[in-house]
């Protein structure tokens, strides 16, 4: 039988709910944090296994020491002073969220989802992907009782699929450019020169920077490089339009490309 799960519990990106199939308990439990409510039931994984008495666990892919795991674990304490003392978050710390998507890749690849928890921490970008890659995995939050109108459009979108939301919003991640104007002042140029430009004039800024001094503008891992993404959030566009991908008729996208 299969482990259905899903909890409001956010941090940093977008939680998505697994229908994981493996050992599980027989509690249900109203779940609330993070701007909203939830329900999650869970069943017995074999005929005839006992749950433990009591138990009220949901367990929990996530990354980030500094951020999403202070996230949960306010979620948590939130959730065990107003509504049920006896309820526990097990956060399973991740090093980087590849390693979730790994996991999840890794399972349903040989069709076994029993060791993945019943939460996951999501880059948002990638939740279409996963349910549409791994559809036997997740299960919607749409009876969770959470007042989407409390999120933003666009945030949501990510996570809507066939009508339905598999995921949680936890922010509108905000992003930032942070200078070391030490090195911009060796260049020629202060903080003034590089806000509000165009990227073209960035560009030229970071060429000359990187000519006078020998570092680099800016520096991204090419593994897992997420400035096109940023950009275009930057400009209103998402890589997903009324729930499917958006990419040839994209002119956004091609600009950013390009860039």
């Amino acid at each position: 039988m299969k482990k259905r799960m899903f909890a409001v519990l956010a941090a940093g990106a977008m939680v998505a709910s697994l229908a994981a199939c493996g050992g599980g308990s027989s509690a249900k439990t109203e779940t609330q944090a993070a701007g909203g409510a939830a329900e999650t039931t869970a069943e017995s994984a074999a005929e005839g296994e006992a749950a433990p008495a009591g138990e009220k666990t949901l367990s929990v892919y996530a990354w980030d020491a500094n951020f999403n795991i202070p996230a949960l674990k306010a979620a948590e304490k939130d959730y065990q002073e107003n509504v049920d003392p006896e309820f526990h978050l097990n956060i399973i710390e991740q090093s980087q969220s590849s390693d979730v998507e790994n996991a999840i890749t890794l399972a349903g690849s040989s069709n076994d989802y029993s060791q993945l928890p019943d939460i996951v921490l999501f880059q948002f970008h990638y939740i279409q992907r996963y349910v549409a890659d791994y559809p036997d995995a997740f299960v919607d939050v749409e009876d969770s009782g959470i007042n989407w109108a409390d999120f933003s459009e666009k945030k949501l979108s990510y996570s809507l699929i066939d009508g339905k939301h598999y995921g949680v919003p936890v922010d509108n991640g905000a992003v930032i450019f942070a200078y070391r104007t030490d090195i911009l002042e060796e260049a020629g140029y202060t903080i003034d020169d590089v806000t509000g430009v165009t990227w073209e004039k960035w560009l030229e800024i970071g060429r000359d920077v990187q000519a006078k001094t020998g570092k680099y503008l800016l520096s991204m891992d090419g593994d897992g490089n997420d400035l096109p993404y940023m950009m275009l959030q930057a400009e209103g566009v998402s890589q997903f339009k009324d729930g499917k991908p958006y990419f040839t008729e994209n002119q956004t996208m091609k600009a950013i490309i390009n860039v």
